[in-house]
Protein backbone atom coordinates (compact mmCIF):
# COMPACT_ATOMS: atom_id res chain seq x y z
CA UNK A 1 0.00 0.00 0.00
CA UNK A 2 1.15 3.60 -1.16
CA UNK A 3 0.47 6.22 1.01
CA UNK A 4 1.16 10.25 -0.14
CA UNK A 5 1.64 13.03 2.54
CA UNK A 6 2.05 16.37 1.06
CA UNK A 7 3.40 19.65 2.70
CA UNK A 8 0.70 22.16 3.77
CA UNK A 9 0.68 26.08 4.50
CA UNK A 10 -0.20 27.50 7.60
CA UNK A 11 -1.17 31.39 7.88
CA UNK A 12 -2.01 33.16 10.53
CA UNK A 13 -3.26 30.53 12.74
CA UNK A 14 -2.31 31.20 16.46
CA UNK A 15 -3.11 28.23 18.72
CA UNK A 16 -2.47 28.71 22.18
CA UNK A 17 1.70 29.49 22.36
CA UNK A 18 3.25 28.27 25.44
CA UNK A 19 4.68 31.38 27.90
CA UNK A 20 8.13 30.05 28.06
CA UNK A 21 8.04 30.57 24.02
CA UNK A 22 6.25 34.39 24.00
CA UNK A 23 9.36 34.92 26.77
CA UNK A 24 11.95 34.31 24.46
CA UNK A 25 10.13 35.84 22.04
CA UNK A 26 9.55 39.13 24.55
CA UNK A 27 13.83 38.74 24.85
CA UNK A 28 14.08 38.76 21.48
CA UNK A 29 11.64 40.95 19.71
CA UNK A 30 10.33 43.18 22.97
CA UNK A 31 7.66 44.26 24.10
CA UNK A 32 4.48 44.15 21.79
CA UNK A 33 1.36 42.39 20.54
CA UNK A 34 1.68 39.29 18.84
CA UNK A 35 -0.54 39.58 15.54
CA UNK A 36 -1.84 36.65 13.52
CA UNK A 37 -1.08 36.70 9.26
CA UNK A 38 1.68 37.43 7.48
CA UNK A 39 4.05 34.39 8.69
CA UNK A 40 3.74 30.95 6.65
CA UNK A 41 5.13 27.90 7.84
CA UNK A 42 5.33 24.94 5.19
CA UNK A 43 5.68 21.78 6.51
CA UNK A 44 4.84 18.13 5.91
CA UNK A 45 1.36 16.90 8.00
CA UNK A 46 2.68 13.68 9.05
CA UNK A 47 6.13 13.13 9.37
CA UNK A 48 7.38 9.64 9.85
CA UNK A 49 10.87 9.98 11.27
CA UNK A 50 11.52 13.39 13.23
CA UNK A 51 15.20 13.50 12.64
CA UNK A 52 15.22 15.39 9.34
CA UNK A 53 11.88 17.43 7.97
CA UNK A 54 11.76 19.76 5.81
CA UNK A 55 10.12 23.23 6.98
CA UNK A 56 10.11 26.64 5.13
CA UNK A 57 9.61 30.13 6.96
CA UNK A 58 8.07 32.88 4.57
CA UNK A 59 6.72 36.24 5.70
CA UNK A 60 4.42 38.49 3.33
CA UNK A 61 7.15 41.47 3.45
CA UNK A 62 7.96 43.84 0.65
CA UNK A 63 11.97 43.65 1.23
CA UNK A 64 12.11 47.38 0.90
CA UNK A 65 14.16 50.14 3.04
CA UNK A 66 10.97 51.07 3.97
CA UNK A 67 9.28 47.39 4.48
CA UNK A 68 11.11 44.23 5.50
CA UNK A 69 11.90 41.65 7.81
CA UNK A 70 14.29 42.31 10.57
CA UNK A 71 14.38 39.01 12.19
CA UNK A 72 12.27 35.17 11.96
CA UNK A 73 12.61 32.43 14.81
CA UNK A 74 10.82 29.52 14.61
CA UNK A 75 9.60 27.40 17.61
CA UNK A 76 9.26 23.35 18.49
CA UNK A 77 7.81 23.58 22.30
CA UNK A 78 8.46 19.69 22.77
CA UNK A 79 11.95 19.84 21.81
CA UNK A 80 14.66 19.48 24.24
CA UNK A 81 15.72 22.58 22.61
CA UNK A 82 12.97 24.69 21.94
CA UNK A 83 14.69 27.16 19.51
CA UNK A 84 14.22 25.79 15.76
CA UNK A 85 15.66 28.73 14.00
CA UNK A 86 16.89 32.47 14.79
CA UNK A 87 17.54 34.17 10.93
CA UNK A 88 18.32 38.09 10.57
CA UNK A 89 17.35 39.20 7.55
CA UNK A 90 17.24 43.21 5.73
CA UNK A 91 16.00 44.75 2.62
CA UNK A 92 18.89 43.23 1.23
CA UNK A 93 18.14 39.94 1.31
CA UNK A 94 15.66 39.69 -1.78
CA UNK A 95 12.84 37.76 -0.24
CA UNK A 96 11.76 36.45 3.52
CA UNK A 97 11.85 33.16 2.91
CA UNK A 98 14.16 30.23 4.40
CA UNK A 99 13.82 26.23 3.92
CA UNK A 100 16.38 23.99 6.35
CA UNK A 101 15.20 21.04 7.92
CA UNK A 102 14.85 20.67 11.46
CA UNK A 103 14.41 17.67 14.65
CA UNK A 104 11.30 16.93 15.86
CA UNK A 105 11.02 14.82 19.51
CA UNK A 106 7.36 14.18 18.91
CA UNK A 107 3.77 15.73 17.30
CA UNK A 108 3.61 19.08 18.29
CA UNK A 109 2.82 22.45 17.69
CA UNK A 110 5.47 24.65 16.00
CA UNK A 111 5.70 28.33 16.36
CA UNK A 112 6.78 30.58 13.80
CA UNK A 113 7.13 34.62 14.34
CA UNK A 114 8.69 37.35 12.36
CA UNK A 115 9.74 40.93 13.50
CA UNK A 116 8.98 43.52 10.75
CA UNK A 117 11.22 46.86 9.88
CA UNK A 118 8.40 48.94 11.97
CA UNK A 119 8.90 46.88 15.17
CA UNK A 120 5.23 44.67 14.21
CA UNK A 121 5.40 40.84 15.15
CA UNK A 122 3.65 38.17 13.28
CA UNK A 123 3.52 34.42 14.14
CA UNK A 124 1.56 31.33 13.02
CA UNK A 125 1.52 28.00 14.36
CA UNK A 126 1.21 24.60 12.84
CA UNK A 127 0.26 20.86 13.94
CA UNK A 128 2.29 18.35 13.05
CA UNK A 129 2.44 14.66 13.55
CA UNK A 130 5.52 12.66 14.22
CA UNK A 131 5.54 8.99 14.22
CA UNK A 132 8.70 8.63 15.69
CA UNK A 133 10.79 11.42 17.06
CA UNK A 134 14.24 12.80 17.12
CA UNK A 135 15.96 13.47 20.59
CA UNK A 136 14.90 10.00 21.87
CA UNK A 137 16.51 10.46 25.41
CA UNK A 138 15.13 13.69 26.70
CA UNK A 139 11.60 12.49 25.77
CA UNK A 140 11.40 11.25 29.07
CA UNK A 141 12.86 13.13 31.37
CA UNK A 142 10.64 14.93 34.02
CA UNK A 143 9.36 18.42 33.49
CA UNK A 144 11.73 20.51 35.51
CA UNK A 145 14.63 18.05 34.19
CA UNK A 146 14.04 20.10 30.79
CA UNK A 147 13.45 23.36 32.20
CA UNK A 148 17.11 22.96 33.59
CA UNK A 149 18.38 21.48 30.43
CA UNK A 150 17.05 24.62 28.16
CA UNK A 151 17.60 27.58 30.81
CA UNK A 152 21.04 25.74 30.43
CA UNK A 153 21.41 26.27 26.89
CA UNK A 154 19.52 29.43 27.09
CA UNK A 155 22.40 30.47 29.08
CA UNK A 156 25.41 28.98 27.30
CA UNK A 157 23.77 30.91 23.80
CA UNK A 158 24.17 34.75 25.66
CA UNK A 159 27.24 33.77 26.90
CA UNK A 160 28.86 33.59 23.53
CA UNK A 161 27.51 36.69 22.60
CA UNK A 162 23.13 35.94 21.11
Amino acid sequence: MLIAVSSRSALGVTREIPEFVREILREEFGEGKLNPGRVWLDLPVIAETGISVPITFRVDAAMSEQEHVSQIMGFAPGNPEPILADYFLGPRSGKAEVSTRIRLARTQTVVAAAKLSDNSLWATTFNITVTVGACIEDIFLHEWEMDARREARRAAARAVGR
